[in-house]
């Protein structure tokens, strides 16, 4: 699909400063797309025929998906990590997000498609703007984290930015044209944030989003309600009747219907720095000098291991030490 396809709502939405100022060849999303598929281009000629297989939960071995393995490695430090310091190659990772294992999967499935691709499609609608929809893109963003896949939380963070700055899913009237402080959208990727404030330092920075936008305006604040769909004002009072504690985090934040018109908005371009990743280069720098790299570090056999992720937290919020830990597991598929 080309970066024009009609059915990018994230190209058609971009606030990058270059699309404001209607310079979209300079789009930084066209940018970092390009060199991404020069990159999967560049690794699929090393070792193509490494595959690695990942999934939620060992016991559910039909819920898993395949990818090459340079690639995973190469967008994930955690995994590349613990395939170079297994003794032996790896064949499977079982990796559970938390979630459910229709969305576990969803997750996986998210991710493997931006590794090869560099963006995101809906699965119904063909679009990447509308996976903002619920607490979707906030799930994967915290998932892409944990595996210090800062790229991906990066282009995440633009599919948030146009959920909150164009009501993705919560406006009444899609045609509706409004001011981004005006924008509705509904509790669930608020709430999940919320739910998850108390991890660490890296996470902080979604929570940070947040609270940054529920200060400079309330979600449900007069403009704002009179573009909302019900639903979305519904979530609102649910959850904060639902969990006390979130209702009062929105009360100190300044409620549900405030308007302070000083406030700036976290979706504006010249903010974006706050929330995102900074991507350290790799070494090598060059894909095809990494791709050979690659190759010499990862252990060599016949014998195949699965390993099983297992959270570490130590501590809460800035303090805390988030890391994934794996050890090796049986699994029947091995000797497929």
């Amino acid at each position: 699909m080309s970066e024009n396809a009609p059915t990018s709502l994230l190209m058609q939405y971009c606030t990058c400063e270059a699309c404001l100022h209607d310079s979209r060849d300079l789009c930084e999303l066209i940018a970092n797309r390009a060199e991404h598929l020069q990159v999967v281009s560049t690794l699929l000629t090393y070792d193509p025929a490494d595959m690695i297989f990942v999934g939620y939960d060992i016991s559910q071995q039909d819920a898993c998906i395949s990818i090459h393995a340079n690639i995973l490695c190469y967008w994930s430090p955690t995994i590349r990590n613990a395939v170079y310091q297994s003794p032996e190659p790896v064949s499977f990772f079982w990796i559970d997000f938390s979630e459910t294992r229709g969305r576990s999967m969803s997750v996986w499935k998210h991710i493997v498609q931006w590794c090869y691709t560099g963006r995101l499609l809906d699965e119904v609608t063909l679009s990447d703007a509308t996976i903002g929809s619920g607490d979707d893109i906030e799930s994967l963003w915290s998932a892409a984290a944990s595996l210090e896949m800062y790229e991906l939380c990066n282009y995440c963070l633009r599919l948030i930015i146009i959920k909150y700055t164009w009501g993705i899913g919560a406006v009444a009237d899609p045609g509706a044209r409004f001011l981004p402080r005006d924008c509705p959208y509904d509790a669930y990727g608020a709430y999940f944030v919320f739910k998850s404030r108390r991890r660490g330092a890296k996470f902080q920075r979604l929570v940070r989003f947040f609270q940054d936008l529920l200060m400079a305006r309330g979600p449900t604040h007069p403009a704002a309600r009179a573009l909302a769909n019900d639903h979305a004002t519904w979530t609102w009072a649910t959850y904060a009747n639902r969990d006390e504690e979130f209702g009062a985090w929105i009360t100190d934040l300044g409620g549900v219907d405030h308007d302070y018109r000083n406030g700036i908005l976290p979706t504006h371009f010249n903010q974006w720095h706050k929330y995102q990743f900074q991507i350290l280069p790799r070494v090598p720098s060059n894909a095809q000098q990494w791709a050979v790299a690659h190759s010499e570090r990862v252990a060599q056999g016949a014998a195949m291991v699965s390993l099983q992720g297992e959270w570490r937290r130590l501590g809460e919020g800035l303090f805390a030490s988030d890391e994934w830990l794996f050890r090796v597991v049986e699994n029947d598929r091995n000797e497929d």
